[in-house]
């Protein structure tokens, strides 16, 4: 059960910092209008989004989500709001901010980048780089205006609390001791100093492409970021730092450079990576640009600050990336968080807490009061039970808003296939006895959801857990429930929580192989006793 904050000084809605969970909630229980917000919003039943989508791909996308969203809110008569997904709100930014931002970011990034650009254990390196970044600076003025040194010497001792700052007097400085034939040399250096800590792209190749400040990273992270990404983070980079085909062979005749497939001369090569940006970049291009001028801004322009400001799923922003929303927080504007920890699956993030979420987003949090939600607006009984006995140690106690329900099925077969054969003949008997009732498939991989989308029939969704996140549907089957998917670990129990969680009335728990230590109890039950039971009201 989510935790939650609220503004014990203010009485007024505009003002209010609320935690919700993604629950659905009933409308009577929150009187305040952004209380009434969050609800909404938590409760969003994107039933026909997940059916669309689960056709198509085995993922259910983000944005989808982010449009029904959008829905709703306009149902509510606050049609003027901006949704989107956190990726999207931050790609905006930076193309609204960054100089020198490339224009082709790559869909999708490998995994070790992921997880590497999105670690705390980076966050955690960037000012150490940016102080590198200075003495580098220091270093040029030195070089350009013959310091012999004293300027390197200098430059640890000048204050400010940026780089900009610190340029800024040093310049002073040095401009006061120059006679006055040389001041202008000091002007023209320090203009070009200053142009350069506007720009961040070099910088960024630099800090990925450098193999021992990436493994001190890697180092850092204490076993969460295997040995290897480090390397792989390197490689990955300098593959970005290469020029692509079109700007080599700039000079060729536009038709000579035409390929037989019509496709993009790099794209299926060595090549494709060449002068690309990772999504994860934004993020960490804004914050180093804060670290360099101060505020993440340019003569570009700055973040966009929005009046109202409303986060959900905050368990799973890393906390560059709650720095860069604080950042782009009124001070008097509203400020709204939801989320769930039990439910944190984001690579990379590392939940701090709801105070040092606040704190991150530059809030103050002396003032806030913790509120907990402590009914289940969502799941029949026996799935809240089940899906606390599955969080373990991380369950809080909560009980259901409505009672009775189907007891959980939980099977045990022999291995995937078995399973798969289970899986089909019981959601066939359940479409056809309930052809009403939405009902999805929720995998820990993606492979095995494309599987099991080969094989099952039309108007089923087909996701991963992570992809279905949000969402809820009246029949839920988690096809994987084995040892090897699910082993005792909090990151697993939060998974399989969240996809037991999305069950509204009835949920079926099929185990291959060892089954998952996880589940509160394992039976053997017949294919005629599956489908019976999944398919009963």
């Amino acid at each position: 059960m989510a935790e939650g904050l609220r503004r014990g000084d203010r009485a007024e809605a505009a003002n209010a910092v609320a935690v919700a969970t993604d629950m659905r909630a009933e409308a009577a229980m929150h009187r305040n209008p952004t209380h009434r917000v969050v609800a909404a919003l938590a409760g969003v039943a994107a039933r026909d989004i997940a059916n669309e989508a689960g056709r198509k791909h085995p993922d259910i996308a983000e944005p989808a989500l982010a449009e029904r969203t959008a829905e709703v809110l306009r149902e509510l008569g606050l049609g003027q709001l901006d949704v989107a997904t956190f990726d999207a709100w931050v790609a905006r930014q930076a193309k609204r901010v960054l100089l020198d931002r490339p224009e082709r970011t790559l869909e999708a990034s490998p995994a070790a980048v992921v997880a590497l650009k999105r670690h705390p254990a980076l966050r955690a390196a960037l000012p150490g780089f940016a102080r590198a970044l200075g003495q580098q600076l220091a270093a040029r003025l030195d070089r350009k205006l013959a310091g012999r040194g004293q300027i390197v010497a200098r430059w640890p001792t000048v204050a400010g609390a940026s780089l900009l700052a610190r340029l800024d007097a040093l310049e002073a400085a040095l401009g006061e001791e120059s006679p006055e034939n040389l001041r202008h040399e000091v002007t023209a250096a320090a203009r070009r100093e200053r142009s350069r800590l506007f720009r961040v792209r070099k910088d960024l190749l630099e800090l990925f492409g450098d193999a021992r400040l990436m493994t001190e990273v890697v180092a850092a992270s204490r076993g969460e970021l295997a040995p290897g990404f480090a390397t792989q983070v390197v490689a990955h980079t300098r593959a970005q730092l290469r020029a692509t085909s079109a700007e080599r062979f700039a000079h060729v005749d536009e038709e000579a450079k035409q390929t037989l497939d019509h496709r993009d001369l790099d794209e299926g090569t060595p090549d494709e990576l060449a002068a690309s940006f990772d999504g994860e970049d934004d993020a960490v291009a804004l914050e180093l640009l804060r670290l360099k001028v101060g505020e993440p801004a340019t003569r570009r322009g700055r973040l966009r600050q929005p009046a109202l400001l409303l986060v959900d799923e905050t368990q799973d922003l890393t906390a560059i990336e709650l720095s860069l929303l604080g950042a782009a927080r009124r001070d008097s504007g509203s400020l709204t968080i939801s989320g769930d920890d039990a439910q944190q699956m984001a690579t990379g993030a590392a939940f701090p807490g709801w105070d040092g979420v606040l704190a991150e987003l530059g809030a103050d949090g002396k003032h806030a009061t913790h509120v907990a939600l402590e009914r289940n607006h969502r799941s029949r009984a026996p799935i809240v039970r089940f899906s606390a006995a599955v969080l373990g140690p991380l369950a809080r106690a909560e009980e259901a808003a409505a009672t009775g329900g189907a007891d959980v099925l939980v099977t045990r077969v022999d291995d995937a296939a078995s399973a798969a054969l289970r899986i089909v003949r019981g959601v066939r008997e359940l479409r056809a006895r309930r052809p009403r009732a939405s009902l999805a498939v929720l995998a820990a991989r993606a492979e095995t959801a494309r599987h099991l989308r080969a094989v099952l029939p039309a108007g089923v969704t087909v996701a991963t857990v992570i992809a279905a996140k949000g969402l809820e549907f009246d029949v839920v089957v988690v096809p994987d429930a084995s040892s090897a998917e699910y082993d005792d670990s909090p990151e697993a129990r939060r998974r399989l929580y969240v996809a037991c969680s999305r069950a509204i009335e009835q949920l079926w728990v099929v185990g291959p192989g060892e089954p998952s230590p996880l589940l509160p109890q394992v039976s053997d039950i017949s294919d005629r006793h599956a489908a019976r039971d999944a398919s009963s009201d």
